[in-house]
């Protein structure tokens, strides 16, 4: 499939961002290349700015839910961090070859309930790879963040988690119930949505499975999704 031109992408908005190893090559042998990756992302962030909402770092690939007002800087900043990694990668393994798998992807959020729902989906890739258990068990994500209160160097919270419940316990509670709806599923279907494809289509699961959740008087956006009261600034309409 060839590439449309980058003048048709969305310039800003929420973009699921997937960093795949060359032929699941091992990106993440040890601790110390975790944290290596995190300060070079933290550098690269402030470089060339977007938030992260989620992510999760598997040995062999990488997610990011980002929040951007340039989709350049995005680009930038991806192949920034790719090319620094590389340098650390190849210094202290010795290594020789590609790295990463070819060009990064950057999948536009297209609805409140795909940006809940991919979020999700991040948060329990190690989980669904089998690499944990549960996602309390996963360090290198950012559940710790949301549920857990722990610190987390790349996070910038998502706006709509503070509208979630009047408390951090609440908050907390809400959006457990809702990874744990999917910590027993297979997540075949949800690959196919999230990694290999560019629109979501029903997500009448979603909008159901956060009424049920927030316990709380919701409201109605475009194509009947429900969501709690506090809405993102701003989301991109159009696929690429």
């Amino acid at each position: 499939m060839s590439r449309l031109p980058r003048s048709f992408f969305p310039v800003s908005g929420y973009y699921h961002v997937i960093c795949r190893g060359n032929n699941h090559n091992i990106l993440f042998k040890e601790n110390g290349d975790f944290m290596a990756f995190i300060r070079i992302v933290r550098k690269f962030k402030d470089e060339w700015p977007f938030n992260i909402l989620h992510h999760s770092l598997m040995p062999t690939h990488v997610h990011f839910l980002v929040e951007v007002e340039n989709l350049k800087y995005l680009s930038k900043a991806i192949q920034s961090i790719e090319l620094s990694y590389f340098r650390h990668f190849t210094r202290k393994y010795s290594y020789m070859g590609h790295l990463w798998h070819g060009r990064f992807k950057a999948i536009p959020i297209t609805s409140e309930a795909y940006l809940f729902a991919c979020g999700r989906y991040i948060e329990l890739n190690a989980v669904s790879a089998g690499i944990s258990d549960i996602p309390e068990n996963y360090e290198w994500c950012s559940y710790g963040y949301y549920v857990l209160g722990k610190e987390d160097l790349l996070v910038t919270p998502a706006e709509w988690f503070v509208g979630l419940g009047n408390s951090s316990l609440e908050r907390k509670r809400i959006y457990k119930n809702f990874i744990y709806e999917k910590v027993n599923c297979s997540d075949e279907e949800d690959a196919m949505v999230f990694e290999r494809t560019l629109l979501i289509g029903d997500v009448s699961a979603v909008d159901s499975e956060l009424t049920r959740f927030c316990g709380k008087k919701v409201r109605k956006v475009a194509s009947d999704v429900v969501l709690p009261q506090k809405r993102p600034q701003k989301l991109c309409e159009e696929g690429f």
